[in-house]
């Protein structure tokens, strides 16, 4: 869904491909699952917002050219055109950047809790506020994080939490497969207790995540298509001794 300047909402699922007139006498381009907004407009004012449903990922191209792709959901809010100094957008969920060159810093307000500064570079960023952490991972080139009055400059392969406590760290052996894998239509879990797991899936599947009684803990490692309905990715859970009772969307996990 985009939301315009005016508060209009436009649901870009129901429209064919071609050209979307926006407001103000801008457009964009839908074409292939990807929004792209024309870089020749030069006066149009005003923020936009995109907003993925559960269930729902979507690619957008901005007018400097930065691709995002927005993973289930989550938002992005951008300026139709970048006229300030720097660019400046906002994510809440999840997002890989790939960020244009430009001599304009590009700067990332995550759920106004930390802020990310790049000038030409590709990322991911989770920040679900059912994580337990805003996790900000780098792929290419350099970045500078900061949260909780703390700034570090990551280099490519380290990944930044900001904990809920406000704890500020640093890994530097992150494995970028498994943080990347949702935008190329994956599930990849490494060492992951069973909260973590239904916590990707309820995003993905749209349902609703109870436990009951004492559940016991393991870990789940391996790789899981996207693609695949939520009964089979649910009875290889069961083939690995996970019990669920489902009633409807409500999936409840049980020892």
């Amino acid at each position: 869904v985009l939301t315009l300047n005016d508060g209009r909402k436009i649901v870009l699922d129901s429209l064919p491909a071609g050209t979307v007139d926006l407001q103000d006498g801008a457009s964009a381009l839908l074409q292939n699952g990807m929004l792209t907004y024309n870089p020749t407009q030069t006066n149009i004012a005003g923020l936009n917002t995109m907003s993925t449903p559960r269930g729902r990922k979507f690619d957008i191209k901005l007018s400097d050219g930065t691709h995002i792709w927005l993973n289930a959901a989550s938002s992005v809010t951008f300026p139709v055109v970048f006229k300030d100094a720097t660019r400046n957008i906002k994510i809440t969920g999840e997002a890989y950047l790939d960020v244009a060159q430009n001599t304009k810093p590009f700067i990332v307000n995550v759920d106004d809790k930390t802020s990310v500064q790049v000038i030409g570079t590709s990322f991911n960023i989770k920040a679900y506020r059912d994580e337990s952490a805003i996790r900000t991972t780098l792929i290419t080139g350099a970045i500078k994080v900061s949260g909780n009055r703390e700034e570090k400059i990551l280099k490519p392969g380290q990944q930044n939490s900001l904990y809920t406590d406000g704890a500020f760290t640093v890994d530097n052996n992150t494995d970028i497969e498994q943080v990347t894998a949702w935008k190329n239509g994956a599930f990849n879990f490494n060492r992951a207790d069973i909260q973590t797991v239904m916590r990707e899936l309820a995003r993905w599947y749209d349902i609703d995540v109870i436990y009951s009684g004492n559940i016991p803990k393991r870990e789940f490692r391996g790789e899981i298509g996207r693609d695949l309905s939520l009964s089979q990715v649910l009875k290889g859970l069961k083939d690995m001794e996970v019990h669920f009772d489902i009633n409807g969307r409500t999936v409840t996990v049980m020892p």
